[in-house]
């Protein structure tokens, strides 16, 4: 109910009963009712609408300004608008507003922060901090690595790959071994190092003995060479 009145100054306490009854009763009810107060206004004084089952505060007198505050239901409603703090950005259509901290569970286990029109959310936990999906993915920045990862592979930066200690695809001088999967089996393949052995004891690269003379050739093995001079 609504009600309230200064009393004054000279009211003997008999009088002042009434006026002390029904001061107590808007206190009580915030000054509860279909419509703001529009007497005896100060700065601060509340205002629950019945009609609107919202509290209101009062926020200024000149011009008179009520501001609605809807607080999360304990059945997890959802905020219509939350002010803490002081914000000069009261007109921006934001829900809720704060010039402070917001705390999502950091006691134990995950925090969650759900945005916009996906099954993911922001998260975090003793280990690391990012985001997560079901069904579109999953980055994160990992404390103890301290390297953010996509899915579950690092992302490389200058800090952790040098780009000088790779051989280019243009080409370059390798100064260690190169070990191939297998042997050739295509014209432009690589051949290793037993694919060719192979092949020479077979005579089939001339690396058989060699033989210089004035003579026709005759006899010999596969791989042999006869030079005749």
């Amino acid at each position: 109910m609504q009600g309230y009145a200064p009393i004054p100054a000279g009211t003997t306490l008999k009088n002042s009963l009434a006026l002390l009854q029904a001061n107590d009763d808007a206190a009580i009810s915030n000054n509860s009712g279909t419509a703001f107060p529009t007497d005896n206004l100060l700065v601060g004084m509340t205002c629950f609408r019945t009609d609107l089952q919202l509290m209101h505060t009062l926020v200024s007198t000149n011009p008179v300004t009520w501001v609605a505050q809807k607080y999360l239901s304990v059945d997890g409603g959802a905020v219509d608008f939350l002010r803490i703090g002081s914000s000069a950005d009261d007109s921006s259509g934001a829900k809720l507003q704060t010039t402070g901290s917001v705390s999502v569970n950091r006691l134990n286990g995950e925090g969650r922060i759900l945005v916009g029109q996906n099954d993911g959310y922001f998260y975090g936990d003793a280990s690391k901090a990012g985001w997560k999906s079901p069904t579109r993915g999953t980055w994160y920045y990992d404390f103890t690595a301290q390297n953010l990862f996509v899915q579950t592979n690092q992302v490389w930066h200058s800090g952790n790959f040098d780009p000088t200690a790779k051989l280019s695809l243009a080409g370059g001088t390798m100064t260690g071994d190169l070990t191939l999967k297998g042997n050739a089996s295509n014209a432009l393949h690589a051949v290793p190092k037993q694919q060719l052995d192979a092949a020479v004891g077979t005579g089939k690269n001339g690396f058989g003995s060699r033989t210089v003379s004035a003579a026709d050739p005759s006899g010999g093995a596969d791989g042999d060479i006869w030079y005749q001079v």
